[in-house]
């Protein structure tokens, strides 16, 4: 009875090590489940759930999110016509160091 046992649990092992081998085999250069979900965890974390309008209401759609993320980068690069003398006057106002000819040079080598 002993040695059945014996030889049950070494059958059961050699079992174990071929499925093994052929799971690395089969796997070995595929992501797995676990990087599949640790992959879908992290876009979870970086998806944005809901955005707030102007109105302060918060959206949940994904139409109004991409209309709020429209409008606010068309807000943010629309051109306004800036002077010049209001350019050189912030300049002035800002007190930034002017490069000598010699710093100049340097930087242009």
């Amino acid at each position: 009875a002993k040695h059945k046992l014996n030889i049950l649990e070494q059958e059961r092992n050699l079992r174990a090590l071929k499925f093994v081998k052929q799971n690395y085999f089969e796997n070995a250069n595929k992501p797995g489940r676990w990087l599949a979900y640790r992959l879908r965890k992290e876009k979870e974390k970086r998806w944005i759930q809901q955005l707030q309008d102007k109105e302060e209401k918060i959206q949940n759609d994904m139409e109004n999110k991409k209309e709020i993320v429209l409008e606010y980068f068309r807000e943010l690069y629309k051109q306004e016509n800036v002077s010049k003398d209001s350019i050189k006057q912030y300049l002035e106002e800002e007190n930034i160091p002017i490069l000598t000819e010699e710093e100049r040079e340097r930087l242009n080598e």
